[in-house]
């Protein structure tokens, strides 16, 4: 959900959370924003359609088979170290942001820029991601690859594409045990 709410603009997330959430009318919504009845009700109403924008694009098959495709790629460029190959899949905007809950030691909290995205991702891959297994899913209606050790899952990575270019824009990755333990292993 917290992938999803990340295409809302700070506002439509906050009306959202605030109705759907917690169930607030919108008089407390407008009192809580300092906006009008009338403009928490547009902005609930935007971010639903936003929503249901980007449910329907990852529940369409061929988006994910194309998605399938891009990660299966993506796995590939970074299993041979193809710098340039992998530095080609990412988005000018490129953003990894990692999740150890406090819990993991992790390598960055947040990385951007494709050059250094890439180093990251190789660093990662060949330190800690060679030996296990990697599995392609979906995970809250968008495209991820889990890192598993035995039976255990490590990692989660969340992938966000440009719908236009399939450039990678976004990378999630949940490392801390406790958020990994409610994850839906829904396959692709």
């Amino acid at each position: 959900m917290m992938v999803l709410l990340e295409q809302l603009n700070p506002k439509e997330r906050a009306v959202f959370i605030l109705s759907w959430g917690f169930d607030y009318s919108h008089q407390e919504i407008s009192e809580v924003l300092s906006c009008a009845i009338e403009n928490s009700r547009k902005l609930l109403s935007r971010s639903k359609r936003k929503l249901d924008l980007i449910k329907k694009l990852t529940s369409d098959q061929s988006f994910h088979r194309q998605t399938a495709a891009d990660l299966n790629r993506y796995i590939d460029h970074i299993k041979n170290g193809n710098t340039a190959a992998l530095e080609e899949m990412l988005s000018a905007q490129i953003k990894v942001t990692t999740d150890g809950g406090g819990r993991i030691k992790i390598v960055r909290e947040i990385n951007t820029g494709i050059q250094a995205t890439s180093e990251l991702l190789l660093y990662v891959y060949n330190a800690y991601q060679k030996i296990q297994t990697i599995q392609l899913r979906m995970i809250n209606h968008q495209s991820a690859l889990l890192f598993f050790t035995g039976e255990i899952l490590i990692n989660c990575q969340v992938f966000e594409f440009e719908n236009n270019t399939r450039k990678i824009t976004g990378i999630y990755s949940i490392v801390d045990p406790e958020k990994l333990r409610n994850i839906n292993l829904a396959k692709i």
